[in-house]
């Protein structure tokens, strides 16, 4: 589907991924929370990227560089924060994260979902190409990524948000229909005048279908009913 996700969904991921860069920032953060920083770095990658290594990966690398720094750190001192000014990398990976899920079509969403899961179930150390982080060892283990549950949850997400916004559409649209029904019948108009009229040939003339037998008047039954015929069986003025 080409529609990006639904504007919701969209900016509670948002909120939540700004949010744990600022409890990180304030030095409150838990492993669970950098695992989500870095689950958004590469997820962002791929977004923008398709996976493949281009010009620009930079900022990704170096996000990565510093989440990793701080689960070194906070393995061995248990505290999970970041180190000062280091956080401006990640506030500009949120920012291209923001901007592609509010644009990009929804499935590039899911694709980069699959492409994480992929890169956890493999014994790589990065998804990154160019990744500065050894390829012996693992930064983060994992069961800690928890991408099942997570992916699950979103695609019910989107099945839940799907529905609240066809339900909304018709409540929208009947609606509509309902003050469609109350001005025509106002301002006395028939279904044929919201008809889009056919244009026709230059110079010629509409057929007469109908005629006034007081007045001689006629009518060829488009556009707004004259008076004398409005509101009456039209076969009794029919020529």
């Amino acid at each position: 589907m080409l529609l990006p996700l639904p504007a919701g969904l969209a900016r509670d991921l948002s909120i939540e991924n700004h949010l744990a860069l600022a409890v990180m920032r304030g030095g409150h953060g838990t492993q669970d929370t950098l695992v989500s920083l870095m689950r958004v770095v590469y997820m962002t990658y791929h977004m923008l990227n398709g996976g493949s290594r281009v010009a620009g990966h930079g900022p990704f690398l170096e996000a990565e560089a510093v989440l990793d720094g701080a689960m070194k750190e906070g393995a061995r001192s248990g505290r999970w924060e970041l180190p000062e000014q280091k956080w401006l990398v990640l506030a500009e990976v949120l920012l291209r994260f923001d901007a592609m899920v509010t644009s990009a079509p929804r499935y590039r969403y899911g694709e980069a979902w699959e492409w994480l899961g992929r890169f956890v179930r493999s014994p790589r150390a990065s998804p990154l190409p160019g990744s500065r982080l050894e390829d012996s060892r693992r930064p983060i283990h994992t069961e800690t990524w928890n991408m099942t549950k997570t992916y699950r949850e979103l695609l019910a997400e989107l099945r839940e948000l799907d529905a609240r916004i066809a339900a909304e559409r018709d409540i929208r649209r009947n609606g509509a229909l309902e003050t469609i029904r109350e001005l025509m019948t106002e301002f006395r108009i028939t279904p044929e005048e919201l008809m889009v009229p056919h244009v026709r040939e230059s110079g010629s003339q509409p057929r007469v279908k109908y005629r006034d037998p007081v007045s001689g008047a006629t009518w060829s039954g488009r556009g707004r009913a004259p008076a004398w015929i409005a509101g009456r069986d039209r076969d009794a003025f029919a020529v």
